[in-house]
């Protein structure tokens, strides 16, 4: 079958490696992500206000920085600017419940145990996808739909024989994927995980 591309031979050198090799490219595409960031993007406007916009990294993502090379410098002044962001937005916050007159519908919810949840706290709670998450969902999107294209190519086949298989929330995220392209549907959801899915693997044959 003609058409391999680099997605295609990732996935192939990922089935030498332990485990899915969905998740190993995965963690490899995120590694790499991350780099770039830190060494291309950690001034570029766009790419600060994207950052800004999700609250900084996710747990999983923030952490993985430590894995980078030198992650120091860069590391240093997205918190710092991170921090001074949200150091303004907790100012404004307490500045304007401080300012703003209690109400009769306020002293009653305070009675019955029904405060108000503050505005700060659901601005956090509608702040966008961690911009690392958002690359994987795409990027496991593609090596999904990789693994269904050259699904009975031989070299994939033998290649896929001799791994781990795909985990299970990759397996099913394939058949998933297989069902929607049947049904004229081609969505895909997207999973923003809080870390690798392949932490318990099942051989998916």
């Amino acid at each position: 079958m003609s058409g391999k591309f680099i997605g295609f031979h990732r996935l192939i050198e990922a089935c030498d490696e332990e485990g899915c090799p969905a998740c190993r490219c995965l963690d490899a595409d995120t590694h790499r992500y991350l780099t770039a960031f830190l060494y291309e993007h950690v001034t570029d406007p766009v790419s600060r206000s994207r950052l800004r916009a999700s609250w900084g990294l996710c747990n999983w993502h923030a952490w993985m920085l430590r894995e980078t090379a030198d992650p120091a410098f860069g590391s240093a002044i997205l918190c710092e600017d991170l921090l001074r962001v949200v150091g303004r937005r907790l100012e404004r916050a307490a500045s304007r419940a401080a300012t703003r007159p209690a109400t009769l519908v306020g002293r009653l919810r305070a009675r019955l145990g029904r405060a108000r949840v503050p505005a700060i706290v659901r601005i956090y709670r509608r702040r966008v996808i961690c911009p690392a998450c958002a690359e994987l969902a795409d990027a496991e999107e593609r090596y999904l739909q990789t693994a269904l294209r050259f699904v009975d190519d031989p070299q994939f086949e033998q290649a896929y024989e001799a791994s781990d298989g795909l985990c299970v929330p990759h397996a099913l995220g394939a058949l998933e994927l297989a069902a929607g392209d049947a049904a004229g549907a081609g969505s895909w959801p997207g999973r923003c995980r809080s870390g690798p899915s392949c932490d318990a693997t099942s051989r998916a044959s």
